[in-house]
């Protein structure tokens, strides 16, 4: 039996948000809110990973920050919607932690909240002074 199941198991939290804010997706197009979802379950997922193994880099969470980010360089609705989910899910993933009482991960989550955070708040800034110079 693993040692974090709530951890392990498939993404969910994509499509639950996805399903939560369709209704403000900027394209109606089934293949965007498809590639938006995916996006959302890569981050879900290198996100659990980078937590769980003490050996991994977090250089796979910020790739996929980043190759979000950059395949939306021209859609800030769309690059705002995955800052949301990132912070939402940060929160989710911390509750989580605190109600199972999984204190041995905090530390580490901490620490990988604050860069997810950073490069998400690095990115939309770049996205934002994109937007206005044209």
């Amino acid at each position: 039996m693993e040692k974090y199941p709530e951890l392990i198991k498939a993404p969910e939290c994509a499509e639950q948000f996805f399903n939560e804010y369709k209704g403000v997706m900027p394209e109606k197009s089934l293949i965007a809110g498809f590639n938006f979802a995916l996006s959302c379950d890569m981050f879900h997922y290198s996100f659990n990973k980078y937590l769980l193994k003490e050996g991994n880099s977090f250089y796979r969470v910020g790739e996929s920050i980043r190759k979000f980010f950059s395949e939306n360089t021209d859609n800030p609705r769309r690059a705002a919607l995955f800052s949301i989910f990132v912070n939402e899910y940060l929160t989710v993933t911390r509750d989580l932690l605190l109600n199972r009482e999984y204190y041995e991960l905090m530390a580490r989550f901490d620490e990988a909240e604050e860069k997810a955070l950073q490069t998400v708040s690095l990115q939309m800034s770049e996205i934002n002074r994109s937007q206005s110079i044209d």
